[in-house]
């Protein structure tokens, strides 16, 4: 009994994370993101954001997507917004996704 509750949890599991992969435009990863975090402060004068206190810098060449195009200006970044990024090194972000306000996603892959 044990062992099939364990794998209704795991397939449920599974389920779940197809279903959140798929409520994203197909240039969101579909395996989820490197870090997920809320938006503390945007400096783009200075090209730094904070995300959950600490600071990063961004690439010259930095990706904004969102959720209804693929590549947006980095002043669509707000303080407060939810957003997947991904860094190259201890603090450059390369990439970031603008996410709903709602997610609840893992912040780690």
């Amino acid at each position: 009994m044990l062992k099939q509750f364990t794998a209704l949890c795991g397939i449920a599991c599974l389920l779940a994370t197809a279903a959140l992969a798929n409520e994203f435009p197909n240039y969101y990863p579909g395996d989820g993101f490197q870090r997920t975090g809320r938006l503390d402060a945007v400096q783009l004068d200075n090209r730094r954001v904070v995300i959950d206190d600490i600071p990063y810098q961004l690439a010259d060449n930095v990706i904004v997507h969102s959720l209804t195009s693929y590549s947006v200006p980095a002043e669509r970044l707000q303080a407060g917004s939810i957003v997947g990024y991904q860094t190259s090194g201890a603090r450059l972000i390369m990439k970031i996704w603008i996410l709903p306000r709602d997610y609840k996603g893992p912040g780690r892959r």
